[in-house]
């Protein structure tokens, strides 16, 4: 009858230590779980509160509204938004959008006594990095790649045989890139070389 009073005490010495490895198992799953979640919104909330406008200073005026000076060109709110958006792609990964400008500022350069020389202007959001380029057949050249400020755009001033383009007809495509992702637009018409 001795041997009968030991083998329950086991069965309830493993039951126990089995509970104690549950709780302590579950324990920690939920502290991971916790802490995973924290560390999620943590990164949302910087995407939410990150200043847009450095430049803009907010003062309030008698009747409680909120006002905000505009910088040289008027567009403190259109810089604010693009500024906004820059962070959301480099912190979300999203291609930048399509550059827009006027990628050539003569399609005709040297024709009927025209310049030879161009302007090309590639407006994206700061930080981004725009290039243009000429591709004719097999054959492609380039402008410099150049990385927006706060301006919103860059520029070139350059001639077709600067960057060693020949006679014919080449179609001009911009590309705005940001952290491995791109966007680009082709220019309606074709620069025609003499």
């Amino acid at each position: 009858m001795s041997n009968q009073r030991k083998q329950p005490k086991k069965g309830k010495i493993k039951f126990l230590v089995i509970i104690v490895v549950l709780v302590l198992l579950g324990g920690g799953c939920f502290w991971w779980y916790k802490s995973a979640h924290n560390n999620s919104n943590t990164s949302s909330t910087k995407v939410v509160n990150v200043p847009t406008n450095p430049n803009s200073r907010k003062s309030t005026t008698g009747g409680g509204a909120s006002t905000s000076p505009s910088n040289s060109s008027g567009s403190s709110s259109a810089s604010s938004t693009s500024q906004t958006n820059t962070l959301n792609n480099q912190l979300t990964g999203t291609p930048p959008q399509s550059p827009s400008g006027e990628f050539v500022s003569n399609h005709n350069p040297g024709a009927n006594g025209s310049p030879d020389t161009e302007e090309s202007v590639c407006n994206v959001q700061p930080g981004v990095a725009c290039v243009i380029s000429f591709t004719l057949g097999n054959v492609t050249k380039s402008l410099n790649s150049q990385v927006a400020g706060s301006s919103n755009s860059v520029s070139w001033s350059w001639s077709p045989s600067s960057i060693g383009l020949t006679s014919g007809s080449w179609k001009v495509i911009a590309t705005a890139s940001l952290n491995g992702y791109s966007s680009t637009t082709q220019d309606g018409e074709l620069l025609n070389v003499q």
